[in-house]
């Protein structure tokens, strides 16, 4: 049977971070999204947790994007972000980090919060122990391209037998061209295209 871990990490100190961690069975085949409704049950009723010490550095920059620049258009919240993050406090949402990433094998993807993470690169940081995020991956079996198609809605059936790698997700952008090709590889390349214009 699948099971499917989903942890949310909130900074502590210099040197640990806090983890609040639950395994689910994934007796009815969910999707990651409905993994994250599971998990937002969970962490509202629990005041289990444990700090540990950071084991390696992530680089924000190098983390997957799933949307290229032109589906980021709310460039006012991103500023907006920026201020909560400079004065002192972090971005959560319904009591848990706005930042959800899929581990993929050595791959995080971030499936949402990319003006989040946005707003955090312009606040020079640097490091994902540095930020509230959650990570979500299969314990005892790898990811399937249906686990990651999924985060391109109903284009998904589009995909098969594609590497979704190639392409990006827009839905600002009028139906027909919602799904187009990625042009930024990672989260470093899409800051470095919108930097200028949150200055």
């Amino acid at each position: 049977m699948l099971i499917r871990n989903t942890k949310a990490h909130y900074p502590f100190n210099e040197k640990s971070i806090k983890i609040i961690e639950k395994d689910y069975p994934n007796q009815e085949n969910n999707t990651i999204y409905q993994s994250i409704e599971l998990f937002k049950e969970f962490i509202k009723n629990t005041e289990q947790s444990n700090v540990i010490n950071i084991k390696n550095n992530i680089e924000i920059r190098k983390i997957i994007n799933l949307h290229n620049s032109e589906g980021i258009k709310d460039l006012e919240q991103i500023k907006s972000m920026i201020t909560t993050i400079k004065s002192g406090n972090h971005i959560i949402s319904e009591n848990i980090p706005n930042i959800k990433l899929l581990k993929n094998s050595d791959e995080l993807i971030l499936f949402d919060g990319h003006h989040s993470m946005l707003a955090y690169l312009y606040s020079n940081i640097t490091s994902l122990h540095q930020i509230p995020h959650i990570i979500i991956e299969n314990k005892n079996q790898p990811l399937t391209n249906k686990d990651i198609n999924v985060f391109f809605g109903n284009h998904k059936e589009k995909l098969q037998n594609q590497d979704w790698r190639q392409f990006a997700i827009n839905w600002q952008a009028p139906i027909e061209k919602q799904l187009s090709k990625r042009i930024h590889n990672n989260m470093g390349e899409l800051f470095e295209s919108i930097k200028e214009n949150l200055s």
